[in-house]
């Protein structure tokens, strides 16, 4: 793993080796993945699951800093845990969604957590988020729903 940018605020991280699984090329290779956690084990597992399939991934553990991350590293997409230390996932893609669409552009998010009552779901299919995956993360569904999100065949 190579380490391309660092800052007090975030790292991104990049793999140039293509770790895609045998047979298939990865579904990923030059997407900037922003993820958002500050569970360090949850962190690390989707950077090396994203990494693997070639995105270029950017690592906070806030929302302060992921919206730092947003203007400076420009992600094409974002993928947030809900409960964050600094705000929750829903305030975080408010803001997020303020800058992009003020840049003239959209940020496709997906978000996770291991909240998933029924007021829960209700709550992420109408915050604007375009998927939510719970917590644990399945690695298969976590790729596939970037790539659904993002519009790429994972042919």
């Amino acid at each position: 793993m190579m380490f391309n940018y660092t800052d007090n605020n975030f790292l991104v991280k990049e793999n140039n080796q293509g770790h895609g699984a045998k047979n298939r090329s990865p579904v990923l290779v030059g997407l900037r993945v922003l993820v958002v956690d500050n569970d360090i084990d949850t962190s690390n597992l989707f950077c090396f699951i994203l990494e693997t399939e070639g995105a270029k991934v950017i690592e906070v553990a806030s929302s302060q800093a992921a919206v730092l991350a947003v203007q400076q590293a420009c992600p094409d997409v974002l993928i947030s845990d809900i409960c964050l230390p600094d705000e929750d996932g829903y305030t975080l893609l408010q803001k997020v969604t303020a800058i992009t669409v003020a840049e003239g552009k959209q940020l496709p998010a997906i978000a996770v957590t291991g909240l998933f009552t029924e007021e829960d779901c209700q709550k992420l299919a109408f915050s604007g988020f375009q998927k939510h995956l719970p917590k644990p993360t399945d690695p298969d569904e976590l790729v596939t729903a970037v790539v659904e999100v993002i519009g790429r065949s994972s042919k």
